[in-house]
């Protein structure tokens, strides 16, 4: 069968993906990275991602600089305007973790983490229906908390 379908194929005549230096225009000045000032930061840990794993990672780092008297210089590089950017709200938190890692998080009055699930569920979704089905606890949220 194989080589059936490659006897139907069309044949084409090979071709360069790159031109040469001699066949580009010559208004053509390839990049150089040297020519260009780059910011310059020492520092001890730098952590690539102002996500929930990334702030967490760089609050226990913190914590463990004061807890040992050792300074330690963190930096978080996030891509998006401001930290958190990139995450989607209406997200369930089970906020043990987050209970662990700040104790005294649910005393500030803004944070976003307001509305706890009520109740949950699972429905089977047809094109003219929505159909209650069970799930098991490990997958119910009642008590987590939703993002704002």
């Amino acid at each position: 069968m194989l080589g059936r379908l490659r006897a139907r194929l069309p044949k084409y005549p090979a071709r360069r993906l790159h031109a040469s230096a001699t066949t580009r225009s010559s208004s053509y000045t390839p990049y150089d990275p040297a020519a260009e000032p780059r910011e310059e930061e020492l520092v001890d840990v730098c952590i690539v991602g102002g996500g929930p794993a990334g702030l967490s990672a760089a609050i226990r780092l913190k914590q463990l600089e004061s807890e040992t008297s050792l300074p330690v210089r963190v930096v978080v590089l996030e891509k998006g305007a401001e930290v958190g950017s990139h995450i989607l709200s209406g997200a369930v938190i089970e906020s043990s973790a987050l209970d662990a890692l700040l104790p005294d998080w649910r005393a500030r009055e803004d944070h976003p983490l307001a509305q706890p699930v009520t109740s949950s569920g699972m429905r089977l979704l047809t094109e003219k229906y929505s159909i209650p089905i069970p799930h098991s606890l490990q997958m119910g949220n009642k008590g987590n908390l939703i993002t704002l």
